[in-house]
């Protein structure tokens, strides 16, 4: 896991990542992982993104991004060495999936409280 994508995001190249968020941060952190990861998902938990419109219409623009709509990640998977995906939650069906990814990208401040991790 990790909170900053100019600092990780070599480590994911040709790799797929997710960003949890939807917010100007979260937007433009997945837009730069575009340039080293081979597909960025952004997970957020509404139905539209709360990034300002020009960040939007990049992030919507660029075929390396994925959107997962209404959804919160309820879990981050993998061993002690390295991270394989997320468990999401789709917020209104209830329906749990799993999205593989080698890394995740956290910019979301409730569930850095939530989680008690540092912000």
């Amino acid at each position: 896991m990790s909170y900053c994508a100019v600092c990780d995001g070599a480590f994911f190249k040709n790799r797929e990542v997710i960003v949890v968020g939807g917010g100007d941060s979260a937007i433009e952190e997945g837009l730069y992982l575009t340039q080293l990861a081979s597909k960025v998902t952004v997970i957020h938990r509404r139905d539209q993104l709360r990034a300002q419109k020009i960040i939007q219409d990049r992030a919507f623009a660029n075929d390396k991004m994925n959107f997962v709509w209404n959804s919160n990640v309820t879990e981050v998977l993998g061993d002690d060495q390295k991270v394989t995906g997320v468990k999401v939650v789709n917020n209104q069906t209830n329906e749990e999936t799993v999205i593989d990814a080698s890394g995740v990208f956290i910019y979301v401040a409730s569930y850095l409280r939530r989680k008690k991790l540092p912000a």
